[in-house]
This record gives structure tokens, sequence and C-alpha cells, in this order.
């Protein structure tokens, strides 16, 4: 499988996947109110599988197209240029006839070559942008690998809580969410958190500074957030999602869906934890975002993370969400 195969189906699926996105977009406005936080969120899984499956019936609209079939007009020219010559079955012909025979014959193979010429200069550029794109997502997958060693490295030196309290709200939340096992934290003053943690392993990432300054409902909210995040796969979400982004590189509106579903995925989520709190509480928990959002910053999220809060500039989008529960 060469690499201009590779990079002739990555532009299709791309095509399509961009078709696919502008699709939902204009489907989850029409029907923002009508649809839950939920059902916004996994809407986007059609944009992940259609990005991974690369089974699909023929698109007339493929890149493809514009630079083939390249190698059909090559082969096509070469089967040509190995056909027997045609005889005339008369012997006895007139030099003028002759002569414009080999005239027809010399603009017929001049433009033959012409075609030979550029249906090799298409395919030489299309060899050439799939080594670009393939660099382009090696030094993408490369520095997104750099930066995930470089926050392990900041956090594994981390040590696991025995604060009775945290503990307990840990056990608590467990039971509520109906799990069986619960997830460890451990506290780490270089990150202040909270975020999950760990692709095989996960744990929730927390500093003791911060632990301390949130009462214990706070902690409540924070453990059911990142444990729904835990329940759902979503860090194996994450992972999925950054694999496209290398893979997708040269498509901005790709990256548009996958950050709009990032965003959707923290509604989700919130609207997953008010579900298991009692309405009274609603109230509470936008504050903690809102008292979260002012006590901690935010890190770079490396691929096997979740955080209560990812981005500030969603936080106003959360709270109308939670307040219109």
């Amino acid at each position: 499988m060469s690499l201009s195969y590779i990079f002739r189906e990555i532009l299709n699926l791309s095509l399509m996947g961009m078709l696919l996105t502008i699709l939902l977009i204009l489907i989850k406005k029409l029907l923002r109110n009508r649809l839950s936080a939920s059902w916004h969120y996994m809407i986007w899984f059609l944009l992940v599988f259609r990005l991974i499956i690369p089974i699909a019936p023929a698109n007339s609209m493929s890149i493809y197209n514009l630079f083939m079939p390249v190698m059909m007009e090559v082969q096509q020219q070469g089967s040509e240029s190995e056909e027997i010559p045609h005889y005339t079955e008369k012997v006895e012909e007139s030099s003028y006839h002759d002569n414009v025979k080999y005239e027809i014959d010399g603009i017929k193979n001049e433009n033959e070559s012409i075609k030979d010429n550029d249906a090799k200069r298409r395919s030489t550029l299309f060899e050439t942008l799939s080594l670009i794109w393939f660099i382009g997502a090696g030094i993408i997958a490369v520095i997104t690998i750099i930066r995930n060693i470089v926050f392990y490295k900041k956090i594994k030196y981390g040590i696991q809580c025995s604060d009775p309290n945290a503990l307990m709200v840990m056990e608590e939340c467990c039971k509520t969410l109906l799990m069986k096992k619960t997830v460890p934290i451990y506290l780490n003053k270089k990150v202040r958190g909270p975020l999950l943690f760990g692709l095989f392993k996960p744990r929730i990432i927390i500093s003791g500074e911060l632990l301390n300054n949130i009462s214990r409902n706070e902690i409540k909210h924070v453990f059911l957030h990142e444990l729904i995040h835990y329940k759902r796969l979503d860090i194996f979400t994450n992972f999925i999602t950054a694999v496209l982004r290398c893979i997708y590189w040269f498509n901005p509106i790709l990256h548009y869906g996958f950050y709009k579903m990032e965003e959707d995925r923290e509604l989700s989520c919130d609207e997953m934890v008010l579900k298991k709190l009692s309405p009274c509480e609603y109230k509470s928990y936008g504050l903690t975002i809102i008292n979260l959002a002012k006590l901690m910053t935010i890190p770079y999220s490396p691929t096997c993370t979740s955080t209560l809060i990812q981005k500030k500039t969603n936080i106003q989008r959360r709270i109308s969400m939670i307040s219109k529960f």
C-alpha cells in the first residue's frame, strides 16, 4: 500500500468529514432546544466514526478526482503505444496521402506526449502532497507525545490522598454512580487540578491547597464530574480525537468540529451530574464551577486527561445550561 493511496483515502474521508461537520452544526442549531446536552455530545460520534471507517460508497466529489485518474491515463497511453501500427491494404498509395498520414500521426503522437507529460506532472504533484501530509502528521504526533510525556513527569511524583473526608466523599460518589471500585486520588502541588489522568490506570489529581480551599459539597461535585468522565471512557475518546487531529491536521473545519465536541462533552457531563443531584443542589453545582474557575489555572490538557474546568470561555454556556436544567 503506497503513501499516495493512503493520502487519497485521507483526502476522501476529510472531504466527507468536512461536509458532515457542517451538516451536524446546522442540525444542532436547528434542534438546539429540542435535544439534551447528552444528545448534542453523542451526535459528534457520527463524525468520529466517519473519519475512522475508510469504507464508503463511490463519491463523485472526491478530491482525489482532481489528480486522478492519472495512473489510468499513463497505463492507457502505455498500452496504446504498444499497439501494432496500422498498415493500409493498398500497396500503391500516392505520396500526397503518405505525407498527410505522417503529419496526422505526428500531431497525434505530439498530443499523446503532452497528455503523458501532464499526467506525470499531476502524479508527481500528488506524491509530493502525500509526502507533505505524512511529514506534517508526524510532526504533530511527536509534539503531542512530547507534551504528554512532560505532563506525566510533572505529576508522577504525587502522593496518594489520605484525607478521610475526601476518601469518604469519593466512596459516596462511587455508590451514587453504582461503581464497584473507587478511583485513587493523588495530591500534586504542580497541578492545580482537579483532573482525571491516565488511559489505562486513571486517577484523580488535585492539589492539596485546592482541596483544602473548597467545601465538602464542592469536593462532591468535583468527584462526580470526574467519575462520570471515567465511566463514559472520555479519556479514551480524547485519545481517538487526538489521533484524528494528527491525521487530519490540514483541515481546519474538522478541528473546529473536535473543539465543539469537547465543549458539548463538558455540557453533557454537567447534565449527568445534575441528574444525580437534588434540585436544591443545582445552583450550588453552578457556583462550584464558578468558584473553581477563580481558584485554578488552566494548564495544557494532554491527551489522557479530562478536567472540570477545561476552557473558561465555555463556562458561561455551562452555567446557562445548568440554570435551565
